[in-house]
């Protein structure tokens, strides 16, 4: 998309140039930097998802956008809940449609949150690799482990090598058992 109006972007880049204080954000390796982005993907017509982020810089010999504090919204199906992911920094392959981020990355998802150091969206599986100490928190239980991939077509979350987990028993399901225990 970036890279279609680039003409007419870069036409008003130059123009606020010429007014001075008026110019765009200063990514001085960036062809076009710009504030307060809204970027959005659509799939067979319909929208597939969302990101908005503080700052974006667009490098255009590699079809890359660079954003800072992104905050990406996952739609599903009509009346299912999307996923949110935010972070600190990421970078989006405008060609492959792929996307990167890392430091502080955070997915909500119902009543789930993801907590990892960097996630990678590969847009051709459908899918959310995040790795780096990455924390599963529900109501009633977390899990850790160094990786975990999430299916977005199903929902489907899968932790590999080394999981941790606590799980939190209430107090019917402790009653339940002490009373089998003691007939």
């Amino acid at each position: 998309y970036l890279a279609e109006h680039y003409q007419s972007l870069r036409a008003v880049g130059e123009l606020s140039d010429n007014l001075g204080d008026l110019s765009l954000v200063g990514d001085l390796n960036a062809d076009l930097s710009l504030e307060s982005i809204r970027l959005t993907h659509a799939r067979e017509g319909a929208l597939a998802w969302t990101l908005e982020a503080d700052r974006a810089s667009y490098v255009m010999d590699d079809d890359l956008i660079r954003v800072e504090h992104p905050v990406i919204t996952y739609i599903h199906e009509q009346g299912t809940e999307a996923v949110v992911v935010s972070a600190e920094s990421g970078e989006v392959r405008q060609d492959e449609r792929d996307l990167r981020l890392w430091n502080r990355v955070l997915v909500r998802y119902e009543d789930k949150t993801v907590s990892a150091e960097s996630l990678v969206y590969d847009d051709a599986a459908q899918e959310l690799v995040l790795e780096g100490g990455v924390l599963l928190e529900s109501e009633r239980a977390s899990f850790f482990s160094p990786r975990m991939t999430v299916d977005l077509n199903t929902n489907h979350f899968l932790m590999e090598q080394g999981v941790r987990a606590e799980v939190l028993l209430d107090s019917f399901a402790l009653h339940g058992a002490e009373e089998q225990g003691t007939q």
